[in-house]
């Protein structure tokens, strides 16, 4: 999935990817396409 630009994108020290939550889940975002590419569970 892709997040709106609305949505914001929280930094992760020294890591090439952001964080959000989703559903009460973090979830890894590519902060270029603005898409998740992995939800922890």
């Amino acid at each position: 999935a892709t997040l709106p630009d609305t949505v914001e994108l929280r930094e992760i020290p020294d890591y090439r990817y952001r964080y959000v939550y989703v559903n009460n889940q973090p979830a890894l975002v590519d902060p270029g396409t603005r898409r998740i590419v992995y939800v922890m569970r």
